[in-house]
């Protein structure tokens, strides 16, 4: 760890934000993905900008009612509540995915990966300073940048054996584990 200039109080921050950084790339690709087949298997692609213009509004949605409940909340508990309620409504969207669901769902994902990825990096910069920042955040970056090779190779086969439908779940457990680790 010498060679990398980590200090030893450094190390398990590092370690756990690495683990976080993975899940929340992890469910980001496999969310993406399972979002993006189930959309283009039961609808058109022509669909596809009214469906960005969708996750527009459903971003703007969330984010009014993400700042008006966090602001009154430690970050932490934040990152774990928004974590449990996003498994949560993925469980919910997995029961019934069909129709209108399905859209929904296409939205929905793109929301939670935004508020995921913002969350994360709020906590990086209230864990780390400037200075330290500099120095570790490329280490972090290790674990999101192993968790796309990861998804991309492990995909095909889990759909192959599980099927689409079963794509949620890898998803979910990773945002589960979002909050398992934030407590950390």
């Amino acid at each position: 760890m010498k060679i990398f200039h980590i200090k030893p109080e450094e190390r398990s921050p590092i370690i756990i934000l690495m683990l976080m950084f993975f899940c929340i790339v992890g469910s980001s690709i496999t969310g993406s993905s399972a979002r993006d087949t189930f959309f283009l298997t039961q609808f058109e692609k022509s669909l596809l900008p009214l469906m960005f213009a969708v996750v527009a509004a459903f971003m703007v949605g969330a984010i009014i009612v993400y700042n008006r409940l966090a602001s009154e909340l430690d970050l932490i508990k934040v990152i774990i509540l928004s974590s449990s309620f996003f498994c949560l409504t993925l469980v919910i969207i997995r029961l019934n995915l069909n129709g209108i669901v399905i859209p929904i769902f296409y939205a929905w994902t793109d929301v939670i990966i935004s508020i995921t990825i913002f969350q994360f990096w709020l906590l990086a910069n209230e864990i780390f300073d400037a200075r330290q920042a500099k120095r570790l955040f490329s280490f972090i970056g290790i674990g999101g940048s192993i968790a796309g090779i990861s998804a991309g190779y492990l995909i095909r086969p889990f759909v192959k054996r599980y099927g689409a439908d079963d794509l949620l779940i890898p998803t979910i457990v990773m945002i589960a584990m979002i909050a398992v680790f934030a407590s950390f």
